[in-house]
């Protein structure tokens, strides 16, 4: 038997705006996550205290 085998999907593919490119599992199958891909350059690093820090949004 042999493991099934994932697909290589083009970024432009994806949902997509100006920043941000966005895989959503549920989009494709049974795909048990999703991903966001930010382009933007790098900003002042947060302080450690910050509310926001370590989190992920989940909706």
């Amino acid at each position: 038997m042999t493991e099934p085998r994932g697909s290589m999907i083009p970024r432009d593919d994806l949902d997509h705006t100006e920043h941000s490119h966005e895989f959503v599992g549920a989009d494709h199958g049974q795909v048990p996550f999703s991903v966001i891909l930010v382009h933007s350059a790098p900003g002042p690093a947060r302080r450690t205290g910050s509310p926001t820090a370590g989190r992920v949004g989940c909706d």
